[in-house]
């Protein structure tokens, strides 16, 4: 709600003295308490959200709330309450004096309690001759009949002669006419004033002024509607122009019934949703905004606190994540990457792998900015595990890259397969880890990687390959490269040599127990695994992911079974 509101104000006998009213806490009145001089808000009347300007509404009775020093009234939501400011006992300061002026300050803060809906002056934004920011049921009807319910009746345009006469519990100047009431632009100002040097204390309660509340349907928890305690901005006057001292001050609340009724309350909106049953709607609004209070219900089921209604109240900014408002008004944040294998920079959405192979680098992804740093083990010996044979991969390099090209696979020799040989197609677009398929079309690139890693189901053990690039026209000279030999007098499976004590060894040309613990671990993920491009033999693609398949597959190849997979012309 903007802060700028227009409410009323009332001048007693003149215009000339404006009261400026905002909201704060107050201290315990007494309506008995003869030895203090004292105002106080107090709720007196309600009526429905709306009704029309001279309706009287229905009394309410308040009681004191020892904890907030507040009178409290409890009201359904989507109601208008009445705020009496009231007066008394300023006849026991010092020297008796008369009452002869006002002014009463709110902090405007206790129109918004920071969960419901803020409250609002009726009429808001009203204009000062159309009688929003007046009190019911200040008049009585004059003995002619005369059909005013209340001076502020548009009907009663003359408070004279209209037969409307003021209430006996105004505070009125003697021998004037009713009170003129106005309105004023202010911040969250409500004023008035009374100069009447013949207002003695007859030690009843009296009308200073009144508020007319609007509480919103959506209004829940406790308002305070309270003075300023600074002296210079809430005060008595008495009828000869001295401070009445000591005034003391006293809040109204406003409670919404439901607020002490046990609920549902929901807080921090977003990715993360607190759902808290159990407890009180005043409760609920001490949690982080935004939150939500459903009174009597439970936090019982997926749905029980709805976040968002469409994919776009769900934007959390991330180019990693895919967002979208599920049907239980969840908001989801869907990773667009492998959050364990790799890193994505929430900026841009590059994504890059996070293992380099290495395995004497500690790998880790700063995920604020999608970098990983690869930290050296200066105790380890490592070997590039691109540099040798692998059973179903083959490595090369691209070099210094100025041009688009593309790059072309033929296996040029297979023990196995000797009828696949021949062209197999094209090296694909890399992922992340500069990893790529063989598809049927050149893919022609200038960001190529600087290692490109060819893993397909036409990448066979104990075959010869060769890469040749091209701009489009001609052919480079081929890159040779082979995957690993047979290990006599096995088919195949040799995927590293020995663990010595700190990495694998490269494959040996031996297919034995070694090869199998070392699947083992690496598909334990613990020490001692072996790079991921030599331990992932299948499925029929490789998907550089190794599990419990890889070491059944090398069991099955340590009792001789042969390799299981399509020949290379049979690929997909």
């Amino acid at each position: 709600m903007k802060a700028h509101l227009v409410e009323r104000a009332t001048a007693i006998g003149s215009r000339g003295h404006v009261i400026i009213v905002a909201l704060m806490a107050g201290t315990l009145l007494s309506a008995t308490n003869a030895f203090a001089q004292s105002m106080r808000f107090y709720p007196i009347r309600s009526a429905p959200l709306g009704s029309p300007v001279g309706t009287v509404g229905d009394p309410v009775t308040p009681a004191f709330n020892s904890d907030l020093g507040c009178w409290e009234v409890h009201v359904e939501s989507g109601v208008e309450v009445d705020l009496d400011l009231q007066g008394f006992g300023w006849g026991n300061a010092p020297g008796s004096p008369t009452l002869g002026a006002i002014q009463a300050t709110v902090i405007s803060a206790g129109y918004d309690n920071g969960f419901g809906a803020p409250l609002n002056p009726k009429g808001w934004p009203g204009m000062p001759g159309d009688g929003y920011y007046q009190a019911r049921n200040t008049c009585q009807a004059g003995g002619d009949g005369s059909p005013c319910v209340s001076p502020f009746d548009p009907t009663c345009d003359n408070f004279n002669n209209g037969f409307c006469l003021p209430a006996s519990n105004w505070i009125i100047p003697c021998g004037e006419s009713f009170p003129e009431w106005w309105t004023v632009t202010l911040d969250y100002a409500w004023t008035a004033v009374a100069h009447v040097d013949c207002n003695v204390d007859d030690g009843e309660v009296k009308t200073l002024g009144g508020l007319i509340l609007d509480v919103p349907p959506d209004a829940a928890g406790i308002y305070v509607i309270a003075m300023d305690p600074d002296p210079n901005n809430t005060f008595m006057v008495s009828g000869a122009g001295a401070p009445i001292p000591d005034v003391v001050q006293t809040s109204a609340c406003i409670t919404i019934l439901g607020t002490n009724e046990p609920g549902r309350c929901c807080s921090e909106i977003g990715p993360k949703v607190v759902c808290e049953g159990g407890v009180t709607a005043q409760d609920c609004a001490m949690r982080p905004k935004p939150r939500s209070f459903a009174a009597g219900e439970s936090c019982d089921g997926d749905c029980a606190c709805p976040t968002c209604l469409v994919d776009a109240d769900c934007d959390n900014g991330d180019m990693c994540t895919v967002d979208s408002c599920d049907e239980c008004g969840q908001c989801l944040h869907t990773p667009i990457f492998s959050v364990e294998d790799e890193c994505c920079n929430p900026a841009s959405g590059h994504i890059i792998w996070i293992d380099d192979d290495d395995v004497c680098t500690t790998d880790t992804c700063d995920p604020s900015t999608g970098q990983v740093d690869h930290t050296d083990n200066p105790d380890c010996i490592s070997f590039d595990a691109d540099a040798f044979p692998k059973n179903r991969y083959v490595s090369f390099e691209t070099g210094v890259l100025t041009v688009e090209r593309a790059y072309h696979v033929r296996m040029t020799a297979s023990g196995q397969f000797p009828e696949s040989i021949g062209d197999l197609g094209w090296v694909g677009v890399p992922d992340s880890k500069g990893t790529a398929l063989v598809v049927p079309d050149p893919v022609l690139l200038r960001s190529w990687p600087a290692v490109v890693r060819v893993g397909d189901c036409e990448i066979i053990p104990a075959a010869t390959f060769e890469i040749r690039m091209t701009q489009g026209v001609d052919f480079d000279p081929p890159i040779v490269v082979e995957t690993t030999a047979a290990p006599t007098p096995k088919l195949w499976g040799d995927i590293v040599g020995d663990f010595n004590g700190v990495v694998w060894t490269p494959p040996n040309g031996v297919q034995n127990f070694s090869d199998v613990q070392a699947a083992i671990k690496t598909f334990q993920g613990i020490e001692s695994t072996a790079p991921l491009i030599w331990a992932d033999i299948e499925p029929e693609t490789p998907n550089r992911v190794v599990n419990f398949n890889e070491v059944l597959w090398l069991v099955l190849a340590f009792i001789g079974e042969p390799y299981p997979f399509s020949a290379p012309a049979d690929c997909p």
